[in-house]
């Protein structure tokens, strides 16, 4: 309990730091700001922003866990920070080392009442990612079938309420920004209580098989998407065991380099596939990040991550369908209405 406490502590005086790092550089800048051009204002401006960013990657490499999860949440919120200080943040999606193989044996002998050696005709001990919630290790098993087995950090989900209430403190400082800056009205407590409810969702296993199992039937008509097949007798709360996927990572089609008809069948499967779902099922894969999807040679799409998705509530999603037919039609008067 006292090592708890300490690490409790550590975090939210670390983040504190963070905080007044953070919101001080604003207040300077705001306090400079009546005594500077306005092309002066803005290049410093866009200095702090980007300082700063890297000064968050710095300090959720340090803490990892949670507070790393909540940081990439943030990256990909356009309303908080400019462009410039996204892609500093988007770093933090990689770059996180792996736990070893002697606390991946405890963990899944925890979880699955077993080593690893038990449970799979094998098992390879270094993983083959590792995100900031847990990391991902290739198995096969007794049938031969390779499978890719998610195994979460031991600790993360005891540090979420810390990290959230640390997190708040960070908000407070980037919605003064996003009102003073970015031109938005954007209330802390709001984003906290959002990014909570989606972390607590990620640290869920369980709600991710449901999520992957559920994208595999409303996708089974489209032969063009893979969706791994979940192993439900090997997954809990803490480790997810499913169907292995091969493929090439996004960014590598992207390249220079690449055939664009390729790239073109790419942009307009990821376009269609995400109407799809705002528009047709009323659910949403919401962790666009590119290392979550692959694209074998058929070519087919796989979609590997499912821990968060965003169900709408039937007037949202009505909502939406009546502004794309709105759209679709070019009546104005429903666009207003929508």
């Amino acid at each position: 309990m006292a090592e708890i406490t300490s690490g409790r502590t550590r975090r939210m005086l670390s983040v504190g730091r963070l905080t007044t790092a953070v919101g001080g550089s604003y207040l300077w800048q705001a306090i400079k700001r009546p005594f500077q051009s306005v092309s002066r204002t803005e290049q410093t401006l866009l200095d702090a922003h980007i300082r700063n960013a890297e000064r968050v990657v710095a300090r959720s490499k340090e803490l990892r866990g949670a507070f790393m999860k909540l940081v990439q949440m943030l990256s990909m919120r356009s309303d908080l920070f400019p462009p410039e200080a996204l892609e500093v943040l988007s770093v933090v999606q990689s770059s996180v080392p792996a736990m070893p193989y002697a606390r991946v044996q405890e963990v899944l002998r925890a979880e699955l009442g077993a080593p690893p050696e038990e449970r799979f005709r094998d098992f390879e001990p270094t993983a083959f990612a590792a995100a900031s919630l847990g990391q991902v290790h290739r198995a096969v098993l007794p049938s031969g079938e390779p499978v890719a087995v998610k195994i979460q950090y031991p600790g993360v989900a005891a540090t979420v309420k810390q990290d959230v209430r640390n997190v708040r403190a960070l908000l407070r400082a980037l919605t003064a920004l996003a009102r003073d800056v970015m031109r938005q009205d954007v209330d802390p407590r709001e984003v906290a209580a959002e990014l909570e409810a989606r972390l607590r969702e990620e640290l869920d296993y369980l709600h991710e098989a449901d999520n992957l199992e559920r994208f595999r039937r409303l996708l089974a008509d489209d032969p063009e998407v893979m969706i791994p097949r979940v192993h439900r007798d090997l997954t809990t709360t803490r480790v997810l065991t499913m169907e292995y996927l091969e493929g090439y990572p996004i960014n590598d089609i992207l390249a220079p380099g690449v055939d664009q008809v390729l790239k073109d069948w790419l942009a307009v499967k990821l376009f269609r596939l995400l109407w799809r779902q705002v528009l047709e099922f009323g659910v949403l894969h919401t962790d666009p990040h590119p290392g979550n999807y692959l694209v074998t040679h058929h070519p087919r799409l796989g979609i590997l991550d499912f821990g968060s998705v965003r169900v709408f509530e039937p007037p949202i999603h009505a909502g939406y369908r009546q502004l794309a037919h709105a759209l679709l039609a070019g009546d104005d008067a429903e666009i207003g209405a929508a």
